[in-house]
């Protein structure tokens, strides 16, 4: 509703269900071709704890994560996550102790307790202390991390529109992908100043080495 009222012109994160009504629409055409879409990212979550942990050797196996305990990474603050919904299928449960809403935060917990958490693994890096931490495969199957731009198609041709989605797409593979010789602009086409590219290029830089 928000894209579709001019209330938002560009939404960034995962939207499994929207994205599919999306590529639905492009399928059929006696339906409305409404939203654009891009995928800009797709990893895996891994679970992460700090390094040394007597898990931290792995494999780890379904009972010994189910006795463990966890961190949960939720930002809407609910006690039950996608880890648990997948669980529940095979009638297991975790414990959850505590709870938090940024994935940066759950970091520096872990590395500085036994917890186990779970993290896209692309993002371990970015904690600035990936030399702290230890991470193994989960002992359940999760679907891919998926992260889309969705907007209306009557903002697409805007040259504003254009090159924000241009902009995001470019930091996107210089930050996950490592290519460096994608050149970051302004819109108008100048270069980006020197503190905002490299703001960009490392958005944890500056909690990385307060900590």
């Amino acid at each position: 509703p928000l894209l579709e009222n001019d209330e938002l012109h560009l939404a960034v994160g995962h939207f499994p269900g929207a994205v599919a009504d999306v590529i639905l629409r492009e399928m059929q055409e006696d339906r409305p071709d409404t939203f654009g879409h891009q995928e800009i990212y797709e990893g895996q979550y891994v679970c992460v704890m700090r390094e040394g942990h007597p898990l931290s050797a792995g494999p780890i196996s379904l009972d010994d994560y189910c006795n463990a305990r966890h961190l949960l990474v939720s930002y809407s603050g609910r006690p039950f996550g996608f880890v648990d919904e997948a669980l529940a299928t095979r009638q297991r449960t975790r414990r959850i102790v505590l709870t938090l809403n940024q994935f940066f935060t759950a970091a520096h917990v872990v590395a500085q307790s036994d917890l186990l958490t779970v993290l896209p693994l692309d993002f371990v890096p970015a904690t600035g202390i990936a030399d702290r931490l230890a991470w193994q495969p989960l002992p359940v199957a999760l679907p891919a991390m998926r992260i889309d731009m969705v907007w209306h198609r009557r903002q697409e041709q805007l040259p504003s529109h254009r090159w924000l989605r241009k902009l995001i797409d470019d930091v996107t593979l210089r930050r996950v992908w490592g290519t460096r010789n994608v050149p970051l602009t302004r819109f108008g086409g100048e270069p980006m100043p020197a503190l905002i590219a490299s703001a960009l290029r490392n958005p944890w830089g500056a909690s990385a080495q307060d900590d």
